[in-house]
């Protein structure tokens, strides 16, 4: 049985099948998940007579090499869903949104912060404040500067944020932000 394209390939615990159709490969997340990604992955030898493993990859349907170390961040939930995190102007600080594999960002989690790369520069996650009670959705945007509140995670197939000054209804609870697409190059 061969999973189809986007699908879960591998994790501990998963039982469904573990081969992606032709033209895609199964990509290693975490150990919790992999998935069936568009690309190749070639093995190659080292000089120690080793074999060793890269992957050419890029979002789907878009056109830039993910860099080793970073990972793109894909929506899965409609009405954006296969949408992926980037600057409202690529590389650029200003509003977080979610667009077209064609222009998604790559990103680590490094000290807490989220970080795009921009380029030959970083740009730094911030979760703007509630402006009161009522407000449910925190705005996201990119800065030059690092993040001085709050923590990011990458925790199982998901990117999280949490802050000790945003009250939540059970404090094991986190506000879950992005579901990411990571690859391990």
């Amino acid at each position: 049985m061969t999973n189809e394209a986007g699908e879960q390939c591998g994790g501990i615990g998963w039982t469904g099948a573990t081969t992606c159709p032709s033209g895609w490969y199964c990509a290693f997340s975490n150990q919790y998940y992999s998935q069936c990604l568009q690309g190749t992955a070639t093995t190659t030898s080292s000089a120690g007579g080793g074999a060793t493993t890269s992957k050419t990859t890029s979002a789907q349907g878009g056109t830039e090499t993910l860099a080793p170390g970073y990972s793109f961040i894909r929506a899965v939930v409609d009405p954006n869903f296969h949408k992926y995190l980037q600057s409202k102007v690529s590389k650029t600080a200003g509003d977080a949104v979610v667009g077209e594999p064609s222009t998604a960002a790559q990103f680590q989690i490094v000290g807490g912060q989220l970080i795009q790369s921009a380029g030959s520069g970083k740009l730094y996650a911030v979760v703007e404040p509630r402006a009161n009670s009522t407000v449910m959705k925190l705005k996201v945007s990119w800065s030059t500067s690092p993040a001085t509140s709050g923590t990011f995670v990458f925790s199982g197939d998901t990117v999280e944020w949490s802050s000790p000054t945003v009250s939540r209804p059970q404090n094991n609870v986190r506000v879950i932000l992005f579901f990411f697409y990571q690859f391990n190059c």
